[in-house]
């Protein structure tokens, strides 16, 4: 368990479950909550932290997140998928 490629997938896996389903939704609360509070300073910060948050999922690496994928890449991905699908028969 030790292997490369054991420890590239699940280091992969578990860095981006933390990002996607706990750092940005953390990240969102942050950012409304500090836009309720109607403080000059935390407003500001809110529009700092959502301008890079969106920096960083507008990126190509993670337009998927979003669904912001390039349609032709949308279509290559389904297309993979099926002909997966056909070669393995589920």
């Amino acid at each position: 368990m030790m292997g490369p490629d054991y420890t590239h997938w699940h280091g992969t896996y578990e860095v981006a479950k933390k990002f996607y389903a706990e750092m940005v939704p953390e990240l969102q609360e942050l950012i409304h909550e500090s836009r309720e509070s109607k403080e000059p300073e935390k407003l500001k910060a809110a529009d700092a932290l959502e301008a890079k948050l969106r920096e960083v999922l507008d990126s190509p690496n993670h337009r998927w997140y979003d669904n912001k994928m390039d349609p032709a890449e949308v279509e290559r991905r389904k297309k993979a998928a099926e002909e997966f699908n056909a070669r393995y028969k589920r």
